[in-house]
């Protein structure tokens, strides 16, 4: 079966069970019947439906080797959301209980636009200042500067956010591997730290000190984490 039809599926043998606790006798037998029959059919068990209620967003478009600060910037937003992050054909897949992962994927489009938008600025800055500098050198400066915001950005994240435990983690990796129907996971494997390279350190201190500006707006209760971070 496709990714939708289990889906379905699923959200059927949920809609059964929930009726199954109805206080009318008769429809709760015949709700728990038919989730059964639906169970037996295509082989559904408790902890199937159990993982089923665990979110899967998948987002845009990835990288064989993503660049060291897009990744770290994945996983700061899924701790930020109380989702676990994968790599899978270089793009991050937020995994965990509603709406973490919804969440998750949409705060990471503002991030990115955020930490887009403060490089341009600190790159026009080094133009200004040292227009004599190579292609290859301002390469190195964007990408430590990068890397350093997102550095910065979990020093906030941190803050208000614990990591979740490994056997939430592991949940989490077994609904993916129901989700995309396969029995092993392959993670893209990031590139080399930026900020292992001198130049690039340099930036990532400008950026360090630009990510931790990120403010949290509560939305959400604790147990969800914050709706969104954003810049003053």
């Amino acid at each position: 079966m496709t990714n939708v039809e289990i889906d379905r599926v699923m959200r059927k043998i949920q809609k059964c069970l929930a009726l199954s606790a109805s206080s009318n006798q008769h429809e709760a037998a015949a709700a728990l019947r038919q989730a059964k029959a639906l169970m037996d059919m295509y082989q559904v068990t408790m902890e199937d439906i159990e993982l089923s209620r665990i979110e899967v967003e998948e987002v845009g478009q990835g990288y064989s080797r993503p660049p060291k600060w897009k990744a770290n910037l994945y996983l700061v937003v899924a701790r930020a959301f109380g989702s676990s992050q994968f790599l899978r054909g270089g793009r991050p897949v937020f995994v965990g209980a509603a709406p973490g992962p919804a969440v998750a994927k949409y705060a990471l489009e503002v991030l990115l636009r955020q930490l887009e938008m403060n490089k341009r600025d600190f790159m026009a800055a080094i133009a200004i200042e040292r227009p004599w500098l190579d292609r290859s050198v301002k390469v190195r400066l964007g990408k430590g500067y990068a890397e350093g915001w997102v550095h910065g950005c979990y020093r906030i994240v941190e803050q208000f956010s614990a990591a979740l435990s490994p056997a939430t983690h592991e949940k989490h990796r077994d609904r993916l591997r129901q989700h995309l129907q396969i029995e092993k996971i392959h993670i893209s494997t990031p590139r080399k730290s930026a900020l292992d390279d001198q130049i690039g350190l340099i930036a990532g201190k400008d950026g360090f000190l630009d990510g931790q500006q990120a403010k949290i707006h509560a939305g959400m209760t604790t147990a969800g984490g914050p709706a969104l971070l954003e810049r003053d």
